[in-house]
């Protein structure tokens, strides 16, 4: 034995021998290989150190691209102050864009009004026209209907023809048959009281519209024939809701049953002396009231 090795060593140097002349020989290519190709980086790098220029040269160059940062750092500072302004100013520009629109529309709506403040006194004379034709025409129809009413309401047929009334001054005059005036003071006091009824019935009639019509004591002042022309033309027709507060001296029974047939409601105001009060019973004022007014409310 040469190198006193055990049996168990001798077969771990024989494996590692094994080893060496089959495994190794590749690894020992593959690692010069390796160290080949470091060494040609390694001259490749070694030429590439000599190319580099000395810091008298690099110096003036590492100050230049120093500046070139400065400036662009610079100007990437004044892009962004610029695009701050830009936004202020789109901004601005909006909000005057909104103030132009609202102007515009006020223009416009100052433009239509002035339009109509041009065409305002043509529409004010033409108002006015319409006005003074209207006013015409209807005092043509209230003097139409007052003379109508009158003539009718007048036992005299043969006065009175016209009511005239001035659609400017809405003065009334009066003419005869014979289309002379009339004054008033030639009327009998029965007269104006029939001219004022149909005065008041002929407003009622060109107006028209339902006018309740409150008569007190209608029949005092007038004769026979007036009260008869008045029960028989105008209280039935006087309005649609005609109240008469008359005494049992103007409405007698005659009267009353020549109106019961246009009659809704009788009452009879009674004042008691007594108590000082009035009461409001049913009925007129004769003993049959209550058939009066049974009949009348039928």
């Amino acid at each position: 034995m040469l190198h006193q090795f055990s049996e168990t060593e001798t077969r771990l140097v024989l494996g590692w021998i094994e080893q060496a002349n089959g495994d190794l020989r590749d690894k020992l290519h593959a690692l010069a290989d390796d160290l080949e190709r470091a060494h040609r980086e390694l001259h490749k790098v070694s030429d590439t150190l000599r190319k580099v220029p000395t810091d008298d040269v690099l110096r003036p160059i590492l100050e230049e691209i120093h500046a070139l940062n400065e400036r662009l750092v610079k100007a990437s500072t004044d892009a962004l102050l610029k695009d701050q302004n830009i936004n202020a100013l789109e901004l601005e520009l909006h909000e005057a864009e909104r103030n132009h629109a609202f102007l515009a529309q006020k223009l416009a709506a100052a433009a239509r009004h002035s339009g109509k403040l041009h065409v305002l006194p043509r529409v004010q004379k033409t108002l006015d026209e319409y006005r003074t034709k209207l006013i015409e025409r209807k005092v043509t129809q209230l003097q139409g209907a007052v003379t109508e009413c009158f003539n009718l309401l007048c036992r005299k047929k043969d006065t009175l023809r016209t009511i005239r009334i001035d659609s400017r001054t809405f003065s009334i005059s009066l003419c005869d048959k014979q289309n002379k005036p009339l004054q008033k003071a030639q009327l009998s006091a029965g007269e104006k009281q029939i001219y004022a009824v149909s005065m008041l019935w002929a407003l009622a009639k060109t107006s028209g519209r339902p006018l309740p019509i409150v008569i007190d004591t209608p029949l005092a002042r007038l004769d026979s024939d007036h009260r008869r022309l008045l029960i028989e033309h105008y209280f039935p027709m006087a309005s649609h809701q005609v109240i008469v507060l008359s005494t049992d001296t103007e409405v007698d029974q005659m009267y009353f049953d020549q109106l019961r047939p246009s009659i809704a409601r009788v009452y009879h105001l009674d004042y008691d002396q007594t108590v000082g009060s009035t009461s409001i019973k049913q009925g007129y004022f004769w003993k049959e009231r209550d058939e009066a007014y049974k009949a009348a409310t039928n």
